[in-house]
């Protein structure tokens, strides 16, 4: 109760999206560093491509690997991170489960 009135907090909800901020900032990183990834990449490859015609089939070649790379590790920490929020500790059995 604070100044007569009773303050009602929803601690849930609260830590609920503390946890999942985490998954927002690393995705909006990811996205970061595959844009940063691919202007790279198209880059060198148009820097080292010496044939006129084939600079864009090299760059479109090379942006899309990085992009299926970077969305392949961000899959890989996603699921990572999101199995560490609610772990299990230990196997739940129930006994109405046990035939014996």
């Amino acid at each position: 109760v604070h100044g007569g009135k009773q303050l009602n907090y929803n601690y849930y909800n609260y830590f609920k999206m503390s946890a999942m901020a985490g998954v927002y900032i690393g995705t909006i990183i990811f996205f970061i560093l595959g844009v940063i990834g691919c202007f790279g990449v198209g880059y060198l490859v148009t820097q080292k491509t010496q044939n006129r015609q084939e600079k864009f089939e090299n760059r479109s070649i090379a942006t899309t690997g990085v992009t299926i790379a970077v969305v392949c590790m961000w899959l890989m920490w996603v699921s990572t991170y999101m199995h560490q929020m609610n772990p299990i500790i230990e196997p739940i059995l129930e006994l109405s489960l046990i035939h014996i």
